[in-house]
């Protein structure tokens, strides 16, 4: 007779109650032998080897997700290890576990039973256990693509980059261990296939603390991927920080901390030894690389990665480029604006690779990591002076562009050879090395402590004239040490160089509601400051000898932020900017696709040969294009997740070619992945839209804005009418809402200037309608008006 383990939580009570009734059914038929965790107690408590034991020696794992425990999702992830047939039920009466589930669902690639009582769960089991089909597929599924990673470490970062998860990617830098990285404050999940790519010798994962918001989701997909690390006797560190209290199946496995250096400590001792023990093995990966096994057609295949970030090396070999590249570093400061998936972050990686082709070319990449705006904002707010402001900003731009250019440069002449060093760069090395508190430090760090100076120095708002309070403010910005760096500049760049600082990221700091003025008056010195900078280095003398260099600095910011600072700025009409994807061309979206289609797969020359040879023509008879386009929000990052989706989905289903299903399932899968990225640029609080959206589950998808009243009342946010418009704006800007401009066409706000466009025909047809995004759906089971 086969035997199962049944794991559940303990809460809702209900839930126990009836899976505990339907084991002694179950057994007392004989058509199988079943135990739950409760049978694993000492005492009271539960012994996790007790546990895992219990999953190896059963043939079945039996699973409820009701109430979502972590404990639960950790053994679901050593059951998927193992390779066990997996039963799984859920009572999807039980509302916040459903919610749970939704968000939870890209990493479920098991079907659940859904079941209300003891009598529907005993059904559902003795349907599985004469299923043999369905077992062997999910087996077959949740062993799909292990080992497969050219990464020997996965690191599962949290959904903050605070100062803990940043001392991890140090740490991991400092090791120089080739490292995935699971970013949550990207992309809150991934695909559960992504995961089993990824696993390949060690996997180290930063659980979050209770205190913080999206902690649930956040530690459930850690749970499960940390059970299926375990399952599979990867190396393994589990951390947390405090508060978090540990479930009990890991309570041995996982550490705390509540202090950085503690941090940094308990991460040096997991990757100091990891690091001898891949030293071998990275030596056969490398090997084994240079003789690919023979694989279906189908997996030979590739669309990349949807997250440039992870991709920056390879993606100036299929970057479609829909701009005149030159127009970005044109002038002295260039302005380059998109949304979020548009594809900014892959803009700079090309470019960088572009420019960095010239010899001639010195490029300076700035990205800062999530560094604390508050002190800038409150030191800010004390000045009074409009004058001050402005002045201080620039010259903490003047400062951090200084030093940022100074440190690539230190880099770059610290990894030749000493004996092939000039003089003027070894002199240059050693001033570097003298100064390195100021200019070795993290971009960040740096900004916080000349900020700390500043406040302390007490030299605002005195009354002193501007003159006394510049001489002041220079000394403590470290005028005199940068005119040195001038001057070393001078000698290493000839005329014929070139200084290009390319700067991402400025949308991390970005605080809603923190004072947006202020923020907004940070990001508009870095153009006073570029002006400042390319003054002093057209013109400037070094022992009697005139002295030039050419400078250039492009930035790259998100596109809602951009419009809240030309709102603030004095001459908004003189600010130039360059717009990726205005309308989110059909046409470009594709191209994206074939191109990557073309150069990451192997033997495939010919751009067409993706729809003769690897895709369904039509689904639901329309054709392929069509339907694929007609559900994305349209944008790169969207269109890449949907095609890699759909690939992977019709690998772990053993097809040859991407069927209807495979895309139909990525549809699914891309909605709950597409709701997630629209809350990450909302204005209101993530829990409150949320709960707004939820309101709205099982709508049409043409909605009136009565429809939208009562929602957002249920979900609490106000009962305001003014209020509600504000809302619709809102979700207008997010496209997720689309307004009426003829009868029954909606458009979305998906280009930068389109709102007053948009804004003008809807009132001129006197429409209350609404459609919500086909993004979202299936995820929030809309009903579509016009099928």
């Amino acid at each position: 007779m086969k035997t199962g383990f049944f794991a559940y939580s303990s809460q809702p009570k209900s839930s126990g109650e009836s899976i505990e009734e339907a084991i002694k059914l179950i057994n007392s038929s004989q058509v199988a032998s079943l135990k739950s965790w409760r049978s694993q107690t000492i005492n009271g408590k539960l012994i996790i080897d007790e546990v895992t034991r219990a999953i190896d020696e059963a043939d079945y794992f039996c699973v409820d997700l009701t109430g979502f425990s972590d404990n639960v999702i950790f053994e679901l992830g050593y059951a998927m290890a193992k390779d066990k047939a997996i039963f799984l039920i859920f009572d999807n009466t039980h509302i916040e576990s459903v919610r749970r589930y939704k968000e939870f669902s890209a990493l479920t690639t098991t079907g659940y039973q859904s079941y209300i009582n003891t009598t529907d769960i005993v059904s559902a089991f003795n349907s599985f256990i004469f299923n043999d089909t369905t077992q062997e597929k999910q087996k077959k599924k949740q062993k799909q693509g292990l080992d497969n990673s050219r990464h020997p470490l996965l690191f599962l970062k949290n959904q903050f980059d605070n100062i803990y998860s940043q001392a991890i990617s140090n740490q991991i830098l400092k090791y120089k261990i080739p490292c995935s990285t699971d970013d949550a404050s990207e992309n809150r999940i991934q695909p559960l296939e992504w995961y089993l790519q990824k696993l390949n010798k060690a996997v180290l994962i930063e659980f979050s603390s209770i205190d913080r918001s999206g902690y649930q989701i956040q530690n459930s997909k850690c749970s499960l991927i940390a059970g299926f690390a375990l399952g599979c006797n990867l190396d393994l560190l589990m951390l947390a920080e405090e508060p978090y209290e540990v479930p009990i199946d890991y309570r041995d496995l996982l550490v705390k901390y509540n202090r950085k250096k503690r941090c940094e400590e308990i991460v040096a001792d997991f990757l100091a030894p990891l690091k001898d023990r891949l030293l071998e093995y990275i030596y056969q990966q490398k090997t084994s690389q240079q003789i690919k096994n023979e694989l279906t057609k189908l997996q030979q295949i590739s669309f990349g990665e949807f997250l440039a970030e992870n991709e920056s090396e390879e993606l100036p070999y299929y970057y479609v480029q829909n701009f005149n590249i030159p127009a970005l570093i044109k002038n002295d400061y260039n302005i380059v604006i998109g949304r979020k998936g548009t594809g900014k972050t892959a803009t700079l990686y090309y470019l960088k690779s572009l420019l960095e082709k010239d010899s001639r070319n010195h490029v300076c990449l700035i990205k800062p990591v999530n560094f604390e705006i508050d002190a800038l904002v409150k030191i800010l707010q004390v000045s009074s002076e409009e004058y001050e402001k402005s002045y201080l900003v620039e010259s903490a731009w003047k400062l951090l562009i200084y030093t940022e250019v100074a440190k690539s440069v230190y880099l770059k002449i610290t990894s030749k050879h000493s004996y092939a060093l000039t003089t003027t760069e070894t002199a240059f090395k050693d001033f570097i090395d003298s100064n390195s508190e100021l200019f070795l430090k993290d971009f960040s760090e740096r900004l916080e402590e000349e900020i700390e100076k500043i406040s302390q120095a007490n030299i605002i708002n005195t009354g002193e004239k501007f003159s006394e309070f510049k001489i002041k403010l220079a000394e403590i910005m470290h005028d005199e040490t940068l005119s040195k760096i001038r001057n070393f500049l001078a000698e290493l760049f000839d005329k014929d160089r070139k200084i290009l600082v390319l700067i991402d990221n400025l949308d991390k700091s970005w605080k809603k509601g923190n004072k947006l003025n202020l923020q907004s008056e940070w990001i508009l010195g870095l153009l006073g400051v570029t002006g400042r900078i390319v003054r002093e280095l057209s013109s400037f003398t070094v022992k009697g000898q005139p002295k030039k260099i050419d400078f250039h600095l492009t930035i790259f910011l998100r596109s809602d932020i951009f419009k809240y600072i030309l709102g603030v700025a004095r001459e908004p009409d003189k600010i130039e900017y360059t717009n990726l994807l205005k309308s989110g061309d059909k046409d470009v979206l594709f191209r994206i696709i074939e191109q990557r289609f073309v150069e990451l797969s192997v033997n495939e020359l010919l751009a067409s040969t993706l729809w003769e040879k690897y895709i369904v023509k039509t689904v639901k008879d329309v054709p392929v294009k069509d339907y694929i386009y007609d559900k994305l929000i349209p944008r790169p990052r969207d269109i890449i997740y949907f095609f890699k989706n759909a690939h992977e989905n019709a690998i772990s289903r053993g097809h040859s070619i991407i069927e209807e299903d495979d895309l139909e399932t990525a549809y699914e899968n891309y909605s709950a992945w597409a709701f997630l990225s629209m809350l990450v640029e909302n204005g209101v609080t993530i829990d409150q839209l949320k709960e707004f959206l939820y309101q709205l589950v099982s709508c049409p998808n043409i909605i009136d804005k009565e429809t939208l009243y009562v929602a957002m009342c249920d979900a609490d946010l106000s009962e305001s009418e003014e209020f509600l418009d504000n809302l619709i704006e809102h979700l207008s800007t997010l496209s997720i809402l689309g307004k009426e401009v003829e009868k029954n066409q909606f458009e979305f706000e998906y280009a930068f200037d389109s709102k007053e466009l948009i804004n003008a025909r809807a009132k001129k047809l006197s429409s209350n309608r609404y459609k919500l995004n086909n993004a979202l759906l299936p995820y929030l089971s809309l009903t579509n008006e016009f099928e």
